[in-house]
């Protein structure tokens, strides 16, 4: 995903029951997991993103904190593994704020192997998918990420104990 100052982007967004457009614009640059990163607004609020390692982390979505930051998309392959089958250990441990509360989590940070087909507004991409599933407070948090190299995130689903948040998607030929 480019990031750089003043790059933006057009996104159609449903959280239901609403569906709008919004804009994305890279702000000025941040430090986000030790490394630089950069603020992207939006009129949902602040993003903070930056790549580490070949790793996109987040520190802050529109409607979540993330301490340690969360990784978006990692090129490393861990498949979620086949019902019945053993789950991999936890990789993930911190703390999401969001809605003014703050969670003790744990979880997994899984990319599939292959290249999922998602339609995105229309336009038929073939993408990486990495989910980070946490939970914590009784409660499942789920953060669905389908990337594309040289393009960066063309759909990004939120979901808390299954019910959908927030679904962002591309809008094709958007990006400036």
């Amino acid at each position: 995903m480019p990031l750089a100052k003043g790059e933006r982007w057009n996104y159609a967004v449903f959280a239901p029951p609403q569906r709008y457009f919004n804009e994305l614009k890279v702000g000025d640059p941040i430090s986000v997991a030790g490394a630089s990163g950069f603020e992207v607004s939006s009129n949902m609020g602040v993003a903070r993103l930056g790549w580490k390692n070949g790793i996109l982390y987040a520190s802050q979505t529109a409607n979540a904190r993330f301490e340690p930051a969360l990784p978006l998309y990692t090129p490393t392959v861990r498949p979620k593994p086949e019902p019945g089958k053993s789950e991999p250990e936890e990789n993930y441990r911190g703390t999401v704020t969001a809605g003014g509360e703050t969670i003790r989590v744990t979880g997994r940070v899984f990319r599939e192997e292959k290249l999922q087909n998602v339609i995105a507004n229309g336009v038929a991409y073939k993408a990486i998918l990495c989910e980070a599933a946490l939970v914590g407070g009784g409660r499942r948090f789920n953060l669905k990420t389908w990337f594309v190299s040289g393009i960066g995130i063309v759909q990004q689903e939120q979901r808390m104990n299954g019910r959908l948040l927030v679904q962002l998607q591309m809008l094709p030929g958007q990006r400036r």
